[in-house]
């Protein structure tokens, strides 16, 4: 990386920084008139507006601090840069869907009129700030640079090809659609696009702004269904390229994407233990905590996410992922 790419990277990731803080500003400045008015609303909707407001403005600190400190710390690595850009238009995404039905706080108020009274368009206003998620589309195209880049060296085609040596066969193999083979299909795409060089920088942003505009245009039905289709596509091609990459690298390299895993598998942890007891009782003794575990399930992700790209210690995920290879058993044994 040139030293004029780096340069350009860290003024870009600031700048977005900067614009995502906004939004939990705005959620404690929201948060400040509520409680004003809390008196005069009903407990429980005070209590379920407050976690709301509490939850959004709370994952989306995690996500500037996160995607800061690998900014900071990682920005010459690609898969620095990709993870935290995914943090960043993750965290956009979110706010952009969920913000939208937010309680409006003064500041807010305020900052909305400067903008008009400076000439801003209304529809420039809900395009950046409104419930249009464009930059769904960016974070797709971060993730799926991420995938190929993490963990270090970068994939390769024989990689990809090596990753389905030891696959099962299926039953129904060879049936027609029926025995169509999911993951070779997945494979075989990822190959070709990774040596026509589509996940390179220039063609991933390329592709992903072009349809930022296309989206844009479309109408809110149309748009769900692309962002349906292409969220599960992407999803499934960023798996394979980081299974491929993890039966592949150096036991060192796979310690980093078990720091992945454990991020993933704690939130599951966290969703499980949240809805259980939501099943059996609505008393708040029971709801606020579950409703904290909820809450804190994004940010598991995102600082096991950071882990896995900048921790080089000691410390291994591999017991509390129920990773660690059992022993022998001796050939007397029963």
């Amino acid at each position: 990386m040139t030293r004029f790419q780096h340069i350009g990277f860290l003024v870009l990731a600031i700048l977005l920084l900067l614009f995502l803080a906004i939004f939990p500003v705005l959620t404690i400045d929201a948060i400040g008139k509520l409680l004003t008015r809390a008196a005069q609303l009903e407990r429980g909707n005070l209590v379920l507006v407050l976690y709301l407001e509490l939850s959004r403005a709370f994952t989306t600190l995690t996500a500037v601090l996160t995607a800061l400190f690998l900014v900071l710390r990682s920005a010459r690595e690609p898969d620095g840069r990709a993870l935290a850009l995914f943090l960043i238009f993750s965290a956009l995404t979110y706010e952009k869907i969920f913000g939208a039905t937010g309680y409006p706080g003064p500041l807010q108020e305020r900052f909305t009129l400067a903008l008009l009274d400076a000439g801003v368009p209304r529809g420039v206003l809900y395009w950046l700030f409104g419930s249009v998620p464009w930059s769904l589309w960016l974070a797709l195209a971060a993730i799926m640079r991420f995938s190929v880049v993490f963990p270090r060296p970068p994939l390769s085609a024989e990689a990809i090809d090596a990753s389905g040596a030891h696959d099962r066969r299926g039953m129904l193999r060879g049936s027609g659609i029926a025995g169509f083979d999911i993951g070779a299909g997945l494979r075989s795409i990822s190959k070709h696009a990774l040596r026509a060089g589509a996940f390179r920088p220039v063609p991933i942003w390329l592709a992903a702004a072009t349809l930022v505009v296309i989206t844009t245009l479309l109408t809110s039905t149309l748009r769900l269904a692309a962002f349906a289709i292409t969220a599960t596509a992407v999803t499934a091609l960023a798996i394979t390229n980081l299974r491929a990459s993890y039966r592949v690298v150096a036991e060192q390299e796979k310690v980093r994407v078990r720091w992945l895993l454990l991020g993933f598998a704690i939130a599951g942890a966290f969703f499980v233990l949240a809805s259980l007891p939501l099943l059996i009782s609505e008393h708040p003794l029971v709801t606020v905590p579950a409703l904290v575990l909820l809450m804190l399930a994004p940010a598991a992700i995102m600082v096991c996410g950071a882990m896995a790209v900048l921790y080089r210690g000691p410390l291994d995920p591999r017991a509390l992922l129920a990773l660690r290879p059992a022993t022998r058993r001796s050939a007397g044994g029963v």
